[in-house]
């Protein structure tokens, strides 16, 4: 339904990984319609190496870097006047950064847990969109991105 070699599909979720980018589906039920959740571009991947990212997007762009530290993307962000607010996390290796307006969420790495590769402390892990923020959906969001990874 989602693509060839689609192994991530659950009841109730979904996610197809096309290696930098993931899309993510969920239902209410097993035998309802899926509707789509959220994208996430995994930046973290950038520090492995270059099969993750798509070769259509490496021959439009180049070769990607490894992940920029969340201080140059905030500088950058806070130079077109971006707001950032930063949610409590209940991960101590890891910030969550919301940007109210397109409910986006950077999650920057706060410990050594999550830095393999070029990865260091400090650095852009992931981005996913949309996010909301109230409690209630930043519990079930919260699972739904930690078990994403």
């Amino acid at each position: 339904m989602f693509g060839e070699g689609c192994v991530n599909e659950w009841r109730k979720t979904c996610f197809v990984d096309h290696g930098l980018v993931e899309f993510h589906w969920d239902r209410s039920a097993s035998d309802r319609p899926w509707s789509g959740a959220h994208f996430s571009v995994q930046a973290h991947r950038l520090s492995l190496d270059d099969d993750y990212v798509n070769p259509v997007i490496q021959e439009r762009y180049g070769r990607l870097g490894a992940p920029m530290s969340y201080v140059e993307l905030a500088a950058e962000l806070d130079k077109r006047g971006v707001v950032m607010e930063e949610l409590p996390s209940s991960d101590s290796d890891m910030r969550e950064f919301w940007q109210p307006d397109s409910y986006t969420v950077v999650y920057v790495t706060s410990g050594e847990y999550y830095c393999a590769g070029k990865l260091k402390v400090g650095d852009v892990y992931r981005v996913s969109s949309p996010y909301f923020a109230s409690p209630e959906s930043k519990q079930s969001a919260a699972y739904r991105h930690r078990s994403d990874a």
